[in-house]
């Protein structure tokens, strides 16, 4: 096409093939960018380990005498299991363990045997090559063990693993090598394996749910962590920590804890050890506008106390209120209902005395008491 002498028709040529250009290169950026993505992803995977010993709270025997144990195995090669309830600490054990080596500036490697869908767990410890199935990564795709390489890697909910996969994974402990899916020949490695559970793993061998030889492989060295509920000695301490780590979470200035509600967290049985204590706090925190948390930011653990205690003790909790209600009416009698003075009498902070008065249902107006 020409105007005013000139030709215009190649202007919409260059254009249609300069937008086809953009629509290539923006879907290699796209491709490019989920690539960065996924070893982003990794990398941090691999840089995920901070952990050390002075970071597992707690001073009871049980505590120590682990710590001591975990330290002095720390430098071997020899694959570590640890068991223990939820909650208990099992992934921070690991953590220290891999700090504290020879291995701590290589990689630590975590996976969750118990949150990866069974057809895709093989590919995630072993990796696959390209074109190995549809849909997958140009150029292959190294798995948990390769990326752990002259590192640690972190085999969590072991227990879970399907049966095929158990068997597999044996062959890696006993050749450490890895044969990616698709691949053609096998890739050596150098890996401390350091597996945990919740699971009795002797139960499960005896009832043919999980592998006799793995079991002897994986438990060379064992660690058991102990329920919080067996250590009660370490909860003022583990406390301590966590409100000072979640004031900085919440933006909260959280100074401590009544001795009533420690002695209250002290009884309860904790069935979610250390991770339940920490949401229970972190609950309380949320909840009160107090600096201090006090024995009745914890309905929650006061019901379950009461409900789990026998007659004659919830018989002890009733006298021991009603003592704790006699005080506080006789103090406010003494002071003709002066409530600072009231408080100070009784040796406790003001706003204490305001959620005690609540507590016992004491009307405040000074010619009712």
């Amino acid at each position: 096409i020409m105007k005013d002498g000139q030709m215009v028709g190649a202007l919409g040529k260059t254009l249609f093939t300069d937008i086809d250009t953009a629509r290539i290169l923006n879907e290699k950026l796209v491709q490019l960018e989920r690539q960065l993505a996924y070893y982003k992803e990794e990398y941090e995977k691999i840089h995920s380990s901070h952990y050390v010993f002075g970071d597992v709270v707690g001073e009871s025997e049980a505590i120590r005498d682990l710590k001591r144990k975990a330290r002095r195995i720390a430098g071997s090669v020899s694959t570590v299991l640890i068991t223990g309830e939820s909650g208990t600490g099992k992934e921070m054990f690991a953590q220290a363990i891999h700090n504290a080596s020879d291995r701590w500036n290589k990689p630590f490697i975590k996976i969750n045997c118990a949150a990866i869908p069974d057809n895709l767990l093989e590919s995630e410890l072993f990796g696959y090559a390209e074109g190995a199935f549809t849909g997958a990564q140009k150029g292959g795709k190294p798995g948990k063990f390769e990326l752990a390489n002259k590192g640690t890697i972190f085999l969590d909910e072991i227990g879970d693993m399907p049966l095929v996969m158990q068997a597999k994974l044996l062959r890696v402990l006993q050749e450490y090598e890895v044969e990616r899916i698709g691949g053609l020949e096998p890739v050596k490695i150098d890996v401390r394996v350091i597996a945990a559970t919740n699971h009795d793993l002797e139960k499960m061998v005896e009832e043919g749910e999980f592998r006799e030889d793995l079991y002897y492989r994986l438990n060379v060295i064992r660690i058991d962590l102990p329920p919080l509920r067996e250590r009660p000695e370490d909860i003022p301490l583990l406390i301590d920590s966590l409100l000072a780590k979640l004031s900085t979470k919440l933006r909260k200035n959280i100074k401590g804890i009544s001795t009533d509600a420690l002695n209250l967290l002290q009884e309860y049985h904790w069935p979610g050890n250390v991770r339940e204590l920490e949401n229970i706090l972190e609950l309380a925190m949320n909840m009160t506008d107090e600096q201090f948390l006090d024995y009745d930011d914890f309905p929650c653990v006061v019901r379950k106390v009461q409900g789990n205690t026998n007659g004659k003790r919830r018989n002890l909790l009733d006298v021991l209120s009603q003592v704790e209600k006699d005080m506080l009416i006789n103090a406010l009698k003494e002071t003709r209902g002066d409530k600072k003075t009231a408080a100070r009498m009784l040796g406790i902070h003001p706003s204490a005395l305001y959620r005690k008065l609540k507590k016992h249902d004491i009307d405040l107006v000074a010619g009712s008491l």
